[in-house]
């Protein structure tokens, strides 16, 4: 699940995008069954990755929205570990993103 340090809710606006990639898996192997997913994010910051290989991945969400300024993204990243056959619940605590040679 995503949320916010305060608890507050997620903005309404936004949509998020969650990845999944398997630590220490090279870029060329990407492409490989298991080792790098993209999931959905429901209205309540809920998310489902299925079919991962075991190991241990980086979950990374961000948000974006078309009408919302760079200074307003939020993003966040947790670690995982995934065994065979296993169900892992994790929070992802989001944090606005900060471009430090923006004014």
């Amino acid at each position: 699940v995503l949320k916010l340090p305060d608890d507050a809710p997620l903005p309404a606006s936004a949509k998020f995008l969650v990845s999944l990639k398997k630590i220490g898996e090279p870029v060329a192997q990407f492409d490989q069954p298991g080792s790098y997913r993209s999931a959905e994010v429901d209205a309540r910051g809920q998310f489902v990755a299925e079919g991962l290989l075991p190991g241990t991945y980086e979950v990374t969400a961000q948000s974006y929205s078309p009408n919302v300024p760079h200074g307003q993204m939020l993003s966040g990243k947790q670690q995982v570990t995934v065994t065979d056959g296993g169900v892992v619940n994790i929070t992802v605590t989001l944090q606005p993103l900060s471009f430090p040679n923006r004014p």
